[in-house]
This record gives structure tokens, C-alpha cells and sequence, in this order.
């Protein structure tokens, strides 16, 4: 029985861990889809300005913008 113990006690960190991923995932695109195309373009393109913007907050702007009918080639500029 121990070793099914460990198999679901591992199973609800894992559910638990996720469950927090989504949600600050879901903050953030809550808080960033106010922003507009123009900063969220600064957000994802500007390079001195984004050494200040956290990575995921990076990935959901940028999520956003494919969203919002933005390419590929346009988010790299």
C-alpha cells in the first residue's frame, strides 16, 4: 500500500502545481489584455525594455497579439 501512497501523493502535487501555473497564467492575461497593441509590441520586440518584463508575462503579451491577428514575423521585429 505504501508505494500507492506515494503514487497519488505525487499525483496531487503535480495537480496542485499545475493548478497554480494556470492561475498565474490566467492573472496575467487578465491584467495584460488591457494593455494596448503598442505596449504590448514594447513588451515583446523592444529589446532594452524587456529586459524588464518577466518572460511569461512576455510569452501571454505575445500570445495576444497572434490573438489579436499579429504574425510571427511582425512580433520578431
Amino acid at each position: 500500500m505504501g508505494f500507492w501512497d506515494s503514487v497519488f501523493d505525487i499525483g496531487k502535487q503535480v495537480l496542485s502545481e499545475g493548478s497554480k501555473q494556470t492561475k498565474d497564467v490566467s492573472n496575467r492575461l487578465s491584467k495584460l489584455k488591457r494593455k494596448s497593441d503598442k505596449d504590448l509590441l514594447r513588451m515583446v520586440t523592444d529589446k532594452s525594455w524587456s529586459s524588464t518584463v518577466d518572460s511569461k508575462d512576455r510569452a501571454v503579451a505575445r500570445q495576444i497579439l497572434k490573438s489579436r491577428g499579429y504574425t510571427d514575423e511582425q512580433l520578431r521585429k
